[in-house]
């Protein structure tokens, strides 16, 4: 059945959204992180382009990437968050979090087949809760 909504319901989700987009890395500042030589290099040219991490200077390269991974979590979820909040029918966007639902889904399954725990490998970021998807894996 198609989800019937009013686009004016949307207005201000729409602004609020084309607002955060302006602070958004483009492909030119990707590809110039992606030249960056060292974790350190990396981080002076997240903040430069806004992105705060919270990394210090003076952590190792192991510790720095797990901050990194810690800090780009955040980032998205607080993008989801965003759009669960100021959209008057969230549900609509949940087609965007499918991806991630799939690989937990994924992630889960390979693991429960090696005999490993996936916990490292799941995100936060889908419809399915990793731990459901998880224990739905060890099951099969």
């Amino acid at each position: 059945m198609k989800k019937k909504y009013k686009p004016d319901d949307y207005i201000y989700a729409c602004a609020r959204i084309s607002a955060v987009e302006g602070g958004l890395i483009g492909s030119e500042r990707c590809a110039r992180l992606s030249d960056t030589k060292t974790a350190a290099e990396f981080f002076r040219a997240l903040e430069e382009y806004g992105v705060h991490t919270q990394v210090k200077e003076t952590a190792s390269e192991s510790t720095a990437l797990a901050q990194l991974e810690s800090a780009l979590t955040g980032i998205l979820t607080d993008a989801f968050s965003l759009v669960s909040r100021i959209a008057p029918q969230p549900k609509l966007f949940d087609f965007f979090r499918y991806p991630y639902d799939c690989h937990n889904i994924k992630s889960a399954l390979k693991s429960s087949l090696r005999g490993t725990e996936p916990d490292m490998l799941l995100l936060p970021f889908g419809t399915v809760e990793p731990s459901a998807a998880a224990t739905l894996a060890s099951q099969r």
